[in-house]
């Protein structure tokens, strides 16, 4: 079962960094977007990064922080 927790915590973590990444990079190019098209595809991937990786990272800290308190648990026996 740990194994399937920590397989499932490194690709939430890494799906929801790489999200959060593409959020940082629309951010950052907000602005070189000439067109009101290309603005509003911006906001949206914006938005969309940050529906998707916020949760996943959020679940991935709570599958470690759960596989840390059963280790510290284990580790006091």
């Amino acid at each position: 079962m740990n194994l399937i927790k920590k397989i499932s915590a490194g690709l939430l973590f890494s799906f929801g960094f790489f999200c959060l990444m593409l959020v940082a990079v629309e951010t950052l190019t907000y602005n070189q977007k000439q067109t009101q098209q290309e603005q509003t595809e911006s906001v949206n991937g914006i938005f969309g990064g940050l529906a998707f990786g916020v949760p996943a990272v959020a679940y991935g800290g709570w599958l470690v922080w759960g596989m840390l308190d059963i280790l510290t648990v284990l580790k006091e026996r």
